[in-house]
């Protein structure tokens, strides 16, 4: 795998007021394509992977980005940081940041990944995911609104009020090379494979300077969350999962 022809492109989306984008990598073929044969090396050497919430989409083991044979794709994630840095003025130097957490996500026909709950991503800033293999219908990325709650209010109301109503969900159609990072404690899912092609991607998680993450997986094994700043969420607790 090489990183030396990736060119970032950093896009924002239109996620509620939440810092959430896209990062387009062009020149990523030769990378997605080493992605591909390294994820399926990774079920063949672990058929069972880990398992959440009942899901069917195989996980990884999730502390792949210990393993040097993954330097390139910490190096895509690092240039996607790098372009949101960027982005808010930040630099390395002052806002370095650490990889936490790096695992891969196989969903075959059918497949889908529930929404998590606010944390699950085991207290790391920011998360991002690089697609490897999308075919069409394969599922879309959701990221929830933080005030989707309201939609329990509108359930009480005249359905004269429809066009009022609060957008819950904003759906990401990703290709293969695209990189979405989004703050960690974000409510989302993964939409399920319509497909008859397997969906390939690839997670890690990012802590910056001053914020020690915990291990992913729900509150029995805790987490820390951001004191300041724009990765804050606006309220801390909890939705209750729907859909």
């Amino acid at each position: 795998m090489n990183v030396m022809s990736l060119r970032p492109e950093l896009i924002e989306l239109d996620t509620f007021g939440i810092p959430c984008f896209l990062v387009r990598m062009h020149g990523h073929e030769p990378l997605t394509a080493a992605l591909v044969a390294r994820a399926k090396a990774e079920r063949r050497a672990d058929p069972r992977g880990r398992n959440y919430q009942g899901e069917s989409t195989w996980h990884s083991q999730d502390e792949l980005h210990r393993d040097p044979d993954y330097a390139d794709l910490r190096s895509a994630f690092d240039l996607a940081i790098e372009a949101l840095w960027a982005r808010v003025g930040w630099r390395a130097q002052a806002h370095p940041w650490e990889h936490v957490g790096l695992w891969v996500n196989i969903s075959g026909p059918g497949c889908a990944t529930h929404t998590h709950e606010h944390w699950g991503h085991g207290g790391s800033t920011f998360s991002g995911t690089y697609y490897a293999q999308v075919p069409p219908g394969s599922g879309g990325f959701r990221v929830e609104n933080p005030d989707a709650y309201l939609t329990r209010v509108e359930r009480e109301c005249v359905l004269d009020l429809e066009p009022f109503s609060v957008p819950r969900w904003f759906e990401l159609q990703p290709a293969a090379g695209d990189l979405a990072l989004f703050p960690s404690w974000v409510e989302h899912c993964v939409m399920p494979n319509r497909s008859d092609v397997e969906r390939i991607s690839w997670t890690g998680l990012f802590t910056t300077s001053g914020l020690a993450a915990k291990p992913r997986g729900g509150a029995e094994r805790g987490w820390s969350r951001p004191e300041r700043g724009w990765l804050e969420h606006p309220n801390p607790d909890p939705l209750a999962a729907v859909d």
